[in-house]
């Protein structure tokens, strides 16, 4: 009861310092409580085989220099989260959308419009309800070489990303992630435990970060399930679910 209550407590104190308010919801629950007057509930969006995209949210009915945009499809299908645009254009510029993302809303930014071998690929939602962050994308591949999407720094200054080793024998990649303080967390290279599979690690709902760990690749009468973020916009933890078989990656 008390580490609910604290949970509440944080999930106000963000609504009063953040443009955003992500959903508390837990399953069978009714929408949470607005955190205070002039906000409009954002609905979640759900494919048609009634997977979540995207989480519900609070967000202030209106907001200084800035409109609002609904949350849509692009021309490939890919979920765009709501987002507040500016009034104000910066020449030769464009607006890269803030979103919400483990537990913290992600300011938006100016990006130069154009930039020479590259394309913007816009941040978006994926089938599986995992946010992409937008950034700049090599026209041509490289052949065996992966590319790592640059980022911006706690500083706002821009990071370029870079190419990277498809592979590496006896290791597996894990990608960059931004900490509880917002920092940016390079990926890196981990190397295989033999007999085992690697989950990565999440935010809690304290908004901490979980580090990841090595799990047994199969156990006897039990199913892996992946960790995910549900409908109401809460991180669900890898865990065993009995079944049948000898279990599964």
């Amino acid at each position: 009861m008390k580490n609910h209550r604290r949970t509440w407590i944080i999930a106000i104190l963000l609504a009063l310092a953040l443009p955003f308010v992500a959903a508390a919801q837990t399953p069978g629950q009714e929408k949470p409580t607005a955190p205070g007057p002039g906000y409009v509930w954002e609905e979640a969006y759900v494919s048609e085989t009634g997977s979540l995209i995207a989480p519900g949210f609070w967000r202030p009915q209106s907001r200084e220099n800035a409109e609002w945009v609904a949350g849509r499809l692009d021309a490939e299908g890919r979920y765009i989260t709501g987002h507040w645009r500016p009034l104000e254009f910066k020449a030769n510029n464009a607006w890269v959308p803030g979103y919400w993302a483990n537990g913290r809303w992600m300011a938006g930014r100016w990006r130069i419009k154009t930039r020479t071998g590259f394309v913007w690929a816009p941040g978006h939602w994926t089938r599986r309800g995992i946010w992409v962050r937008g950034h700049w994308r090599p026209v041509k591949a490289v052949r065996g070489q992966v590319w790592v999407p640059g980022h911006w720094s706690v500083q706002g200054a821009w990071v370029p990303g870079h190419w990277r080793q498809g592979r590496k024998r006896g290791f597996i990649w894990v990608p960059g992630r931004l900490n509880p303080r917002g920092v940016w967390v390079t990926g890196r290279w981990f190397q295989v435990k033999r007999g085992h599979v690697w989950v990565p690690g999440h935010f809690n709902v304290q908004g901490n970060w979980v580090k990841g760990h090595w799990r047994p690749a199969r156990r006897r009468g039990f199913v892996w399930v992946p960790g995910h973020y549900n409908r109401f916009g809460r991180w669900v933890p890898g865990h065993w679910r009995g079944g049948r078989g000898r279990g599964r990656r």
